[in-house]
């Protein structure tokens, strides 16, 4: 069985409970899973939904590689899970989500199954125009509907804070670039952080990005982004639920715990 079903026995929940599970989407499918709990939230409003992200690259470690593209696999990725919890409480409302995909790009992150005899599992191919491809998307029409959208929604009293996936330095180099030259400067220092840490964990990496800015901001809103395969971008736009700046340093539950909500009521919490 899979994640869920294991979940179910070890946390003890309900033999009743609905569970859906998402495979073989790529790194993106962390602000995914996010926005499907939101969306049964949605449907539901009295349930609570946890999402969890379980990532083991490991398995397709292969020693016997000579091919540049997957070596840097090897080296990048890493093993991680986190998880989240949709209810009707929490500190930040989940606002917008939504997804576009690179066109002329769905071969430049793929995998496939390997060509070394001694190796059974599957080679990576990471295209090296994956960095360029998200920053022109972030300067072209989809990051100018993005912008849009979001000030629409906040207006454009402060920068808002950048969750985003750590795919590699050069894509969050990049991503930075695109933002300077769109006037929302933002360090990533989050992301980079978590990159530096944990490799990229695909999909289990926003809930790392997450885990350390939300009770670390200081400012009201947050916009958070996948990349992978497709090439795909994913969103979501998080608002601070009481509109206040919290000055007072995060105690050590908070740095454990952050929670956002919807705007309808529902929270995320960040475990």
């Amino acid at each position: 069985p899979g994640v869920a079903s294991q979940m179910i026995h070890l946390l003890g929940l309900s033999y009743d409970c609905h569970k859906i599970e998402l495979c073989y989407n790529g790194c993106f499918a962390g602000v995914t899973g996010l926005r499907c709990g939101r969306d049964i939230f949605l449907a539901e409003p009295g349930r609570t939904v946890l999402v969890v992200a379980v990532e083991c690259g490991s398995v397709r470690f292969n020693s016997q590689t000579r091919d540049e593209s997957n070596a840097l696999g090897n080296l990048l990725f890493g093993d991680g899970s986190g998880a989240a919890i949709i209810s009707g409480e929490g500190d930040w409302e989940m606002h917008d989500f939504g997804m576009h995909t690179v066109p002329n790009s769905k071969d430049v992150l793929r995998m496939h199954e390997s060509a070394t005899l001694e190796h059974t599992g599957y080679d990576m191919h990471l295209g090296i125009s994956v960095a360029e491809d998200i920053k022109k998307s972030l300067l072209g029409e989809y990051g100018m509907k993005l912008l849009a959208r979001y000030m629409l929604r906040f207006g454009r009293q402060e920068n808002p804070e950048f969750a985003m996936h750590p795919g590699g330095k050069r894509i969050l180099h990049k991503v930075r670039e695109a933002l300077k030259i769109l006037n929302f400067e933002d360090d990533l220092k989050y992301s980079y952080n978590s990159l530096d840490e944990h490799g990229n964990m695909a999909t289990v990496s926003i809930f790392s990005v997450l885990e350390k800015l939300l009770p670390n901001s200081k400012k009201d809103s947050v916009i958070m982004m996948g990349f992978g395969p497709g090439l795909t971008i994913e969103h979501g736009f998080l608002k601070r639920s009481d509109s206040t700046l919290h000055d007072q340093a995060p105690t050590n539950n908070q740095q454990r715990l952050a929670n956002f909500q919807a705007p309808t009521g529902e929270t995320c919490s960040i475990l």
